[in-house]
C-alpha cells in the first residue's frame, strides 16, 4: 500500500562568525511517494567489522535515514556502505538521510578493527513510487 514520507529539516544559529556575525536560516520540507518494501524501524548493534544489509529495490530509489544511537560518545561510529563502499560514518547522536539509486546495495555498521565497543543506530528505508 502506498504512503507519503513527509520530511523537514530546520537549522538555525545565531553568531557564527563572532558578535553580529552571520545567521544561519535553513528550512525545507518535502514529500516523497512511497511504497513497499519499506521499514519505519529497525536498529542494529554490531561489534566491530560487522555490517546489517538492506534490501534493495531493482528499479527504484530507496531513502534510507539512519542516526547513531550509543549511548556515550565512546560508543563506536556507524559507517554506511552503498555499493559496497564506506561512503560515510556518523559519530555519536549524527543522522543522516540520503536516496539511494535502484540496485545500489546498502549497508550500516561497525568498521571498527578492535576492541569490544558496540555500534548501535537506528534506521529505516523507504522506496519511492
Amino acid at each position: 500500500m502506498a504512503g507519503t514520507l513527509k520530511a523537514q529539516i530546520t537549522a538555525t544559529s545565531t553568531g557564527l562568525m563572532g558578535t553580529g556575525g552571520d545567521e544561519a536560516n535553513i528550512g525545507f520540507t518535502s514529500s516523497i511517494s512511497v511504497d513497499a518494501p519499506a521499514v519505519t524501524t529497525g536498529g542494529v548493534s554490531n561489534l566491530k567489522t560487522i555490517y546489517t544489509s538492506i534490501p534493495t529495490h531493482a528499479t527504484k530509489i530507496t531513502y534510507l535515514y539512519v542516526r547513531n544511537t550509543g549511548v556515550t560518545v565512546t560508543n563506536d561510529p556507524v559507517t554506511i556502505k552503498l555499493g559496497g563502499a564506506a561512503v560515510m560514518t556518523l559519530g555519536y547522536d549524527q543522522w543522516a538521510f540520503i536516496p539511494v539509486a535502484a540496485t545500489i546495495s546498502m549497508e550500516i555498521g561497525n568498521a571498527a578493527s578492535g576492541g569490544a565497543l558496540l555500534a548501535l543506530a537506528e534506521y529505516a528505508y523507504f522506496t519511492e513510487v
